[in-house]
């Protein structure tokens, strides 16, 4: 009798030791593994991942703008805001609520001793990356932007601070089969919802232009100068068949929710192999029909945002669905075959569509981005080659300008390699090479230019030039239409400055570029900003910049680079780097962007190791791998896209469900 005591005993211990080893901290009355918490718990949870997403409204904000001498935008005052957006405050907004329940329900479960915390290493990257987050902040120049973040994008250190918050609090909140529907239906619902919206603007009738559609944009309560209430507006000119708002987008773009068109294929990426798996995994034929739908819907957005991230994302999550699955491929052949067929019937409507609106947009963005990648240059972009026909002159191919240095009365500049420096007060003093060489310039009689015979600056002119009262001096290449204006400011102590298309008056340097040189145009411009970003991680190494200060921090003076690199406006402000990664190593430091590729490489690793042996006989295993490898493609097609309030929510929404549940299938296996 003592014996059979003495082994339930044993038994119970070792069963409760299995369990704590299971935990990094395990509180008195916290349930065991595998218990799910109640839909209530998961309320942040959905929301953080489902909801923040479909938010948009008007948001009127003050920020003083004076200083930044690249833009125009007003500030207003505190009291008459000056700035308004539509696409990002009130995700944030959301998003603080989540973070605040979170913590709400975390002190709850620690003052009723229910509070548990799942063992994995994957805090270790998620603590380092917080860290240095809050001492970029800390040493930020710019703390106010640092912490709530720039313009339209609000993405700063409270926001990210909330990211790492919940995606904690996920992975301790989604515990069984139950748990992972409470994520992954709330994001099906919104998933639905935007991609209709999505259907609607590729139609031309796009929801947010309609009567009710603005009346979501714009708040009730708002009144014009007049008096007159705004919804009342609204109602007066579409009875005329007109808007009270103007849309930037073209007709046909899909932008739904999210702002940028290329942020539509980028969270689509993520969304794509869940519902995929889990249309394989669905027997019911209603249910698997609607399934179907949903990837269809979702489908028909990603071709229609016209966004080669997410096409690239695409391309990945097949090449690693093919390693992950394998063999399993062959057991669904059936519903493989179905999906592949709803995907290629899809992508003939969304073309149709195009067609019939007249605009292809994803074909062209498609071959654009494969002549990008192969560095084939467009006819727009493609500087004009010499012609000989035995009659004509051949035509020169353009100059390059390296760069412009103003210091004083000096205005240093090389082309094409060559250097020079020309002294003046209004009238050239003279001008030298790098050498010190003095090199004789002429008075041109019919164009009125300083022109030069040294075969090296042979093309370039100068000409003084009076303006509402200032000393001008332009300096011009022959056969190009951009000149550039330099104005003699002060008068202690004279200094010439750059005069900018906004008519402001910049100091220029010489902005060092790494990479891209001959295709600066790669991705749309995506060439010449990593060119530019990249040299300037050598101050980032261990802290950033400061969440989201990209803007203010990157060089909108390089008007020089913009000019080589064939911009059409060399005013256009730079505001993101158009690489996640890019942005994070710029804002929060190279360390910061290690500890994210350690968070994501070890979930990939475990993932892998888990689902290429898996039976896939539970609904966790479908979803767990869905959303794999829905990371693996969002992870892709980050390379040329951006972290924004807009899409991060459901990603790191979706990251915590996915570590969650590999958790639980790793549990599984250890039971079974």
């Amino acid at each position: 009798m003592m014996a059979k005591v003495t082994a339930r005993v044993t038994s119970t211990r070792t069963k409760k030791n299995e369990e704590d080893s299971d935990f990094l901290i395990r509180m008195s009355h916290a349930p065991q593994f595998d218990v799910g918490m109640h839909g209530f718990v998961l309320v942040p949870a959905a929301l953080f991942t489902a909801v923040c997403i479909l938010l948009v409204h008007q948001y009127k904000y003050y920020r003083d703008m004076t200083g930044y001498y690249w833009t125009t935008a007003m500030g207003g005052t505190a009291d008459d805001p000056g700035l308004i957006e539509f696409f990002s405050h009130y995700k944030v907004l959301l998003i603080t609520i989540c973070f605040v329940l979170a913590l709400i329900f975390l002190l709850y479960r620690v003052v009723t001793q229910s509070l548990y915390v799942k063992r994995t290493v994957l805090y270790i990257p998620m603590l380092v990356y917080l860290i240095f987050v809050l001492l970029s902040f800390a040493f930020s120049e710019t703390k106010e932007i640092a912490w709530s973040g720039w313009n339209d994008r609000f993405e700063g250190t409270f926001v990210l601070l909330c990211y790492m918050v919940m995606l904690f609090y996920i992975v301790n909140s989604v515990n069984n089969e139950r748990n992972i529907k409470h994520i992954l239906y709330p994001v099906t619902g919104s998933a639905v919802i935007l991609s209709l919206i999505g259907f609607s603007q590729a139609i031309g009738h796009d929801f947010f232009r309609t009567t009710i559609g603005q009346k979501v944009l714009l708040p009730m309560s708002a009144t014009l100068k007049d008096g007159t209430k705004i919804w009342d507006a609204i109602d007066t000119l579409a009875e005329q068949g007109k808007q009270y708002l103007n849309f930037r987008f073209k007709n046909n773009e899909i932008y739904q929710t999210v702002f940028n068109i290329n942020y539509v294929s980028f969270y689509l990426t993520l969304l794509i192999p869940i519902f995929g798996l889990l249309f394989i995994r669905e027997h019911v034929l209603w249910k698997k029909t609607l399934w179907g739908v949903v990837v269809a819907l979702i489908i028909f957005n990603l071709f229609g945002a016209a966004s080669s991230g997410g096409i690239l994302g695409c391309v990945v999550i097949v090449i690693v669905a093919l390693i992950l699955l394998n063999k399993r491929l062959l057991k669904w052949w059936r519903s493989v075959a179905v999906l592949l067929a709803i995907v290629a019937l899809t992508g003939v409507a969304a073309y149709s569509v195009e067609i019939h609106f007249g605009s292809v947009i994803w074909i062209h963005e498609l071959r654009g981005s494969v002549r990008d990648a192969l560095g084939i240059k467009t006819a727009a972009t493609e500087p004009v080659q010499p012609v000989a026909t035995g009659t004509e002159e051949p035509v020169p191919e353009k100059h390059k300008i390296d760069y412009f240095i103003t210091n004083g009365l000096g205005i240093t500049f090389s082309i094409d390699g060559n250097e020079a420096t020309c002294v003046t007060n209004g009238e050239v003093v003279g001008l030298t090479d790098a050498a010190g060489v003095a090199i004789e310039g002429a008075l041109d009689p019919v164009t009125q230019r300083i022109v030069f015979s040294d075969e090296r600056f042979k093309d370039i002119y100068f000409y003084p030039a009076e303006e509402d009262g200032r000393s001008l001096f332009v300096f011009g290449i022959e056969g190009e239409e951009t000149e550039w204006p330099f104005v003699l400011t002060g008068t202690d102590q004279p200094e010439w400055k750059y005069e900018n298309g906004l008519k402001k008056l910049v100091s220029l340097k010489n902005i060092p570029h790494f990479g891209f040189a001959n295709n600066p145009h790669f991705g749309s411009g995506r060439g010449y900003i990593w060119s530019t970003t990249i040299p300037m991680l050598r101050n980032t190494i261990l802290i950033g910049y400061g969440a989201d200060t990209f803007c203010i921090n990157f060089p909108q003076n390089d008007y020089v680079g913009k000019y080589n690199a064939g911009w059409n406006s060399l005013t256009a402000i730079v505001d993101k780097p158009h690489n996640m990664y890019l942005g994070v190593a710029f804002t929060t430091g190279i360390v910061s962007l290690l500890a994210l590729l350690a968070l994501f490489g070890i979930y990939a690793f475990q993932s892998i190791r888990l689902y290429r042996r898996d039976d896939f006989n539970s609904f966790a295993a479908f979803a767990g791998a869905g959303i794999f490898l829905g990371i693996c493609g969002f992870l892709v097609a980050g390379l040329v896209n951006d972290s924004a309030v807009s899409v991060m929510p459901m990603f790191y929404g979706l990251l915590g469900t996915g570590i969650a549940v590999n958790l639980m299938v790793q549990k599984q296996k250890i039971l079974s």
